[in-house]
């Protein structure tokens, strides 16, 4: 019963189930409601079934098909190295077959600095540390109290004035009781130089063993930027004079910058003046670096230009010591050819390279087709095709039981829990039977792997490599005669490969324009094609998994309508139970009335017979 705020009277007078009277009347009242909830469940199973497919369309579309459109599924290849403690090889689609000699002479190699760490006190004062990474500069601030631990950790940890990190890697040994820092990237156009703003002998540096590649470092504080013009456009061509103080001697080089050059450039001129030089925007320092531990102090002349004082070297600077390591690049001969690297990874005729030790007697590489990987992945993708397909026949061609509708709740009640299973299973039978969709899906599918493709080749169907529906009564799931297949990709693999992937370029609405463009798409596209046309038309049709809120699908919509209708239906419902509760109720009044009459005419009678 739907519930009712009345006050019922149920057969107090007339002595007659009231309860039970109602509930057959609404039993018959409610039998358009139940079957309304009926249709709506079986609607609401429809759509999570089609969701259900949708998911799987979309899966086998983007992970089977998108997978199978790989080159690298066709075009196989296995590599052998004579040694692989110093070269690992990898073929890849691209590879040639054959035979490759190569020799690693050298091994490329970041930018690097170590030392044996002095024994005692690290520092015995807070210093900071100024790293230049491939003039990427940061600073490190050192205190008095830190472990060597936290001095590695600040190290990794260093970054630029961006922000960003610098890309070197410190560790320390302490069997060895070594301290090493380099950058992360290899190659000789890494660069490292690093400098302590405390010069004595005591510094971080020299504690931590620091000995060799010492450079001088100068600094000074500049006011202008990077490509700001040092020589303005029209002017005459500027001399700068670069004076290298040595004790009583000196030395003096000069540079020339025309008009519209910058900093930058002049970093370059400097560079071929055997000077390197670097400007860091952000902290305005103007850093020269010479490699000559006579020189004390460096000064820069440039008449009235100005040019010494924006670059902050209009005074004698005094030296710094910093410490420079430069990075080393791989050196390789591959089939004779010196080749120099800065990795110790390369790439020869699609083959991927790792060098791993220095070997100059040399490292046999040989390529070769990997047929039983090939047949592998194809037989693979065959079985996931008839999987899908077999999933599909089966929807489309399931049994329909009608006398198995959705159970009511009354009905429910009634049955075992196993009961109820057992009752929806059949119930849920043939949703999809027959489904315009799904059915027009296996239509394309089979199409698709019947057709020939223009390949330019015998090797132009599934039928002539092998593959193939046997009998009509598998409904197109393919079979493979692997002595077929593996003599199609031993005479003309590239034939096999564009079966399959031919043509993606070719789109559905070139197809459409025209029609004979279809033989030129490979098998692979044409599937992806109609799996894709599938996935839209199920979208349209019951929406997808997770957006049951605000469905705007056709069965979407179709639901929402049903289930006003049921509610309005079910209000309907709670008005009739209470109209006949009325009605029963006042019934009991009258005939509680009645008899409350006759029982006092029956005392009146009966009292005048005395």
């Amino acid at each position: 019963m739907y519930g009712s705020n009345l006050t019922r009277l149920s057969g107090i007078a007339s002595g007659m189930d009231t309860d039970s009277l109602v509930k057959k009347l609404m039993d018959a009242e409610r039998i358009p409601f139940n079957k309304m909830k009926q249709n709506r469940e079986k609607l609401a199973w429809q759509s999570d079934a089609y969701r259900k497919w949708n998911s799987e369309i979309f899966s086998f579309r983007n992970k089977t098909l998108l997978d199978m459109k790989m080159s690298s599924k066709y075009g196989t290849f296995s590599t052998t190295s004579s040694k692989t403690d110093i070269i690992s090889a990898s073929a890849t689609a691209d590879a040639i077959p054959g035979t490759y000699k190569l020799k690693v002479n050298q091994l490329a190699e970041g930018a690097s600095l170590s030392g044996k760490v002095k024994s005692g006190e690290l520092v015995n004062e807070d210093q900071t540390i100024t790293v230049n990474v491939n003039g990427k500069i940061g600073t490190i601030d050192i205190k008095k109290t830190d472990t060597m631990q936290d001095i590695v950790a600040k190290f990794n940890k260093a970054q630029d004035s961006e922000g960003k990190s610098l890309g070197i890697q410190a560790m320390y040994d302490s069997t060895l009781n070594q301290f090493v820092v380099r950058t992360r990237n290899t190659g000789s156009s890494q660069e490292l130089s690093i400098s302590s703003s405390d010069n004595s002998s005591s510094n971080l540096l020299t504690q931590l063993g620091f000995s060799t590649s010492q450079v001088s470092t100068y600094t000074g504080d500049a006011n202008t930027k990077l490509n700001t013009k040092l020589v303005a456009d029209g002017g005459t061509p500027v001399t700068l004079s670069l004076k290298l103080e040595k004790g009583a001697t000196s030395e003096t080089k000069t540079v020339t910058l025309n008009p519209g050059e910058t900093v930058s450039d002049l970093i370059s001129k400097l560079k071929t003046e055997g000077i390197n030089a670097s400007y860091d925007e952000k902290t305005q320092k103007f850093t020269l670096f010479s490699s000559d531990s006579d020189v004390t102090a460096v000064s820069l002349k440039a008449d009235d230009t100005g040019i010494d004082t924006a670059l902050g070297l209009d005074q004698p600077l005094a030296v710094s010591s910093e410490y420079k390591a430069v990075g080393k690049d791989a050196k390789v001969n591959f089939n004779g050819q010196d080749v120099v690297l800065g990795t110790n990874t390369a790439k020869f005729f699609g083959v991927n390279y790792t060098l791993k030790a220095v070997d100059t007697e040399g490292v046999t590489v040989t390529v070769s087709r990997d047929l039983d990987a090939e047949i592998k992945n194809i037989k693979e993708f065959v079985d996931k095709y008839n999987e899908i397909l077999d999933k599909l026949n089966k929807a489309i061609n399931e049994p329909v039981y009608k006398k198995f509708q959705p159970l009511t709740d009354e009905e429910r009640k009634a049955l075992t829990e196993k009961q109820a299973e057992q009752w929806d299973e059949k119930a849920k039978s043939g949703l999809l039977r027959r489904d315009n969709i799904l059915s027009s899906l296996v239509n394309n599918m089979r199409l698709s792997m019947t057709s020939t493709v223009n390949n330019g080749s015998e090797y132009n169907s599934l039928a002539a490599i092998g593959i193939k529906s046997e009998n009509y009564k598998d409904k197109g799931k393919l079979t493979i005669d692997e002595t077929k297949l593996r003599k199609a990709l031993e005479e003309d693999p590239e034939a096999v490969q564009n079966l399959f992937i031919q043509g993606s370029d070719i789109t559905e609405e070139d197809i459409k324009k025209d029609p004979k463009k279809r033989n030129q798409q490979g098998l692979i596209h044409r599937l992806s094609g109609s799996f894709g046309d599938a996935f839209a038309e199920l979208t349209k049709k019951a929406g997808v998994t997770g957006n049951a809120q605000d469905d705007q699908s056709i069965v979407g919509k179709l639901l929402q309508s049903m289930d006003k209708r049921i509610s309005s239906m079910e209000a309907r419902l709670i008005d009739r139970e209470n109209r006949y509760y009325r009605q029963f109720t006042a019934m009991e009044k009258a005939m509680s009335k009645y008899n409350s009459q006759s029982s006092w005419l029956m005392q009146q009678f009966g009292g005048g017979a005395s």
